[in-house]
């Protein structure tokens, strides 16, 4: 395929040829039902590489624009990253003003193809337990569609891997993600969501747990729109946007501080 041919030559390292090469392999195993989330993963996997390789920790560090994070680690996250590909060390505003880069622009683009709720569940972890990230305690999030969410689990259950599954309600707690699951959750696999089925997407539940600086970040402009709206129709830019300026003082959702309590007992 055209597309396969173009990025084998932008791939720096061994491990990123490696990365790409064994995400085909997965996309080609036809007899496997998980082929697709298989390809997701390790594709996923390769672009956080990509960015680790573009966009260096003490790079990043000495850069005039950058502002550690309080919930990373490192003081580093996916969203310094972001910035530092697009513009480097130079100031975002003059990048724009006389580069004639649309910063903002480019970030969003960036970001769909990261996917920004799984970049944004990054901070929420570290906010849901102080001091703590994923990385430093060896969890890893995977981003499921819903037609393969109980294959998962039924593999986690094989392999005895501990497992969180978090997931919207859809306007209904108690049948999807009760009764959904009643044969799959087990000492090791739990399902969280939140019980009130007002909150029924986690774009909702980020809303009213946070509406003072949801309407900070996005009131200004909104002519028919409601900010929660806004937010439901533009979730990638809105994630976006929460964690580049507001990741550090953003609250967790309840539902998904009980995971991280709960993933790390």
């Amino acid at each position: 395929m055209e597309i396969i041919d173009k990025l084998r030559p932008l791939l720096q390292t061994k491990f990123q040829r490696d990365l790409f090469e064994a995400a085909l392999v997965s996309a080609h195993a036809v007899e496997n039902p998980l082929r697709l989330n298989n390809f997701s993963t390790a594709f996923r996997e390769l672009v956080r590489d990509v960015f680790d390789h573009l966009a260096p920790n003490e790079q990043i560090k000495r850069c005039s624009w950058y502002v550690p994070d309080p919930t990373s680690a490192t003081g580093v996250t996916r969203a310094h990253r972001v910035s530092f590909v697009i513009h480097g060390g130079l100031a975002p505003e003059f990048t724009e003003e006389e580069l004639h880069i649309d910063v903002q622009g480019e970030q969003k683009q960036l970001v769909k193809a990261g996917d920004a709720e799984f970049i944004l569940m990054e901070a929420l972890y570290s906010i849901s337990a102080p001091g703590c990230g994923l990385d430093a305690d060896g969890v890893h999030v995977i981003s499921v569609d819903g037609t393969s969410f109980k294959r998962y689990l039924e593999l986690a259950k094989l392999l005895g891997i501990k497992v969180a599954a978090i997931r919207d309600n859809d306007k209904d707690h108690a049948a999807n993600c009760v009764a959904n699951y009643l044969d799959h959750v087990s000492p090791s696999i739990q399902v969280f969501a939140d019980p009130d089925n007002a909150r029924h997407t986690f774009e909702v539940c980020m809303y009213q747990d946070n509406k003072t600086i949801c309407h900070e970040l996005f009131e200004p402009g909104r002519k028919t729109l409601s900010v929660e709206e806004y937010m439901l129709k533009n979730k990638t830019d809105a994630a976006f946007q929460l964690l580049e300026t507001k990741g550090a003082a953003l609250a967790a959702p309840g539902y998904i501080q009980r995971a991280v309590a709960w993933i790390r007992a």
